[in-house]
């Protein structure tokens, strides 16, 4: 009896926990269905139409500056994942099949990285990439996107469970390093690398701080950018300020649906 009294309570500290949670992205969806002038007062229920969909819809279209910054997103976050997960699986990798005292010194001080906020290093960075001459540029968003510390911890646990069997019948068989690597790891190893994907997708295509202080130009703008700039706006349209944000969250949302089964596999092993 006491189980299941505890079983229902658990499950209704869940069911409130999500409404909570998604309450903020439900207003954002019934506010993209009113106007400025009902969002500005407060009142997004009287005024609700597809009408007002519509129009919210073709202002922001008609924006060129959406149009720019959702491109320059797209490639800051295509990249972003490849490069990201692939240097960090190779590390992962590396850490695992070929771990000696030295292997372990360098993840230890590669993972104390993590430790260290991202706002106390943005003041170093700058100045690093300003001496480098890549201010200012999709190309600096993109590697300080990468989130790589966490993510080879990531694959680092996940290799211990792999079966080291195989990784010895290759080499018996001539394969080299590199082959085992993408024809026998990669293949076995599906739910980490979208474990990877997903949270290299989240942190590229939602990052601010470091996009912020890096981009000085309209032309590199990024999607948070874009909304930063067009919510802090004294003559904000804020029923196309809604439907931006719908539209920035609906890939998050959307790739963690088809994704879930995977993420939950790769993330059980820490």
């Amino acid at each position: 009896m006491m189980s299941k009294i505890k079983t229902t309570l658990n499950m209704l500290f869940v069911f409130v926990a999500c409404v909570i949670s998604l309450f903020p992205y439900l207003i954002i969806i019934v506010a993209s269905f009113n106007n400025t002038v009902n969002i500005r007062k407060g009142d997004i229920m009287t005024n609700i139409s597809f009408n007002n969909l519509r129009a919210n819809f073709l202002s922001l279209t008609s924006d060129v500056q959406f149009y720019v910054s959702l491109k320059n997103t797209l490639i800051v976050t295509l990249f972003s994942v490849i490069l990201g997960v692939l240097l960090s699986s190779l590390a992962g990798y590396a850490f695992v099949v070929f771990k000696n005292k030295l292997m372990e010194k360098m993840f230890k001080i590669s993972f104390l990285s993590i430790m260290i906020p991202s706002s106390v290093i943005i003041i170093p960075l700058f100045m690093i990439l300003r001496s480098l001459n890549i201010l200012d540029s999709l190309f600096s968003i993109i590697i300080t996107s990468l989130s790589l510390p966490f993510l080879v911890y990531l694959f680092r646990q996940n290799t211990k469970l792999f079966p080291m069997e195989l990784i010895k019948a290759a080499r018996i068989d001539g394969v080299s390093e590199i082959g085992i690597f993408f024809r026998v790891y990669i293949p076995n190893m599906i739910p980490a690398f979208v474990t990877a994907s997903v949270i290299l997708f989240i942190d590229a295509w939602n990052g601010f701080l470091y996009p912020l202080v890096i981009i000085q130009s309209q032309k590199n703008m990024t999607l948070a950018l874009y909304i930063n700039s067009i919510g802090k706006s004294y003559t904000t349209d804020y029923g196309s300020f809604m439907l931006t944000l719908l539209f920035s969250t609906l890939p998050i949302i959307l790739l963690f649906v088809f994704a879930q089964k995977y993420f939950r596999k790769g993330m059980q092993v820490l």
